[in-house]
């Protein structure tokens, strides 16, 4: 794509995350923050619209000349729904279950290794670490999951940030995994 081309596209992609509901954090954050009460769709895909979010403004930042103001703030919402165990919203455990395991591949821990590469702040870092050694420390129940689905569900999302996060890090660990 040309250079025109790129600025267009993320100009309506950013005008898409502006619009209603995305308009506000609150919203956007829910997937997370869990409030009582309010709900919105998918609200259960702990991290999925708050680390496609994060991601998304992650990679586009400065690339069309253009800040986005709400990378900061999403990045500081999302850290403090960390838990001790690494992982991240209202929903999970601690200790986390074989279910919250799971968690560990949600859009966040892309967006983070993204966020640092842009930002080099390491809690960043940190929270992708945390990610990937809980995942890495679970590798039993990663085998297992990933083995009944065949090849074929969202628990190969994994496979992508730990990669990442190999580049990033160099830790063979997280290269073992994805192998």
């Amino acid at each position: 794509l040309s250079q025109s081309q790129v600025k267009f596209r993320l100009g309506l992609a950013r005008q898409r995350t502006r619009t209603y509901p995305l308009d506000s954090m609150d919203f956007i954050m829910m997937d997370l923050e869990r409030p009582d009460g309010p709900h919105r769709h998918a609200y259960q895909c702990t991290g999925d619209l708050t680390g496609r979010l994060l991601e998304f403004l992650a990679h586009a930042e400065g690339v069309d000349g253009q800040c986005d103001d709400r990378l900061p703030v999403l990045f500081e919402r999302i850290l403090r729904q960390r838990r001790p165990s690494g992982l991240f919203g209202r929903m999970v455990t601690d200790p986390p279950t074989d279910g919250d395991i799971s968690r560990a591949c949600a859009r966040l821990f892309p967006g983070f290794v993204y966020y640092y590469e842009l930002t080099n702040d390491a809690r960043a870092l940190d929270a992708a670490v945390g990610l990937a050694d809980l995942t890495v420390r679970s590798e039993a129940v990663w085998r297992k999951r990933l083995e009944a689905c065949g090849g074929r569900e969202i628990p190969f999302w994994i496979t992508e940030p730990m990669a990442l996060l190999y580049g990033v890090t160099g830790k063979a660990a997280y290269l073992d995994f994805v192998a």
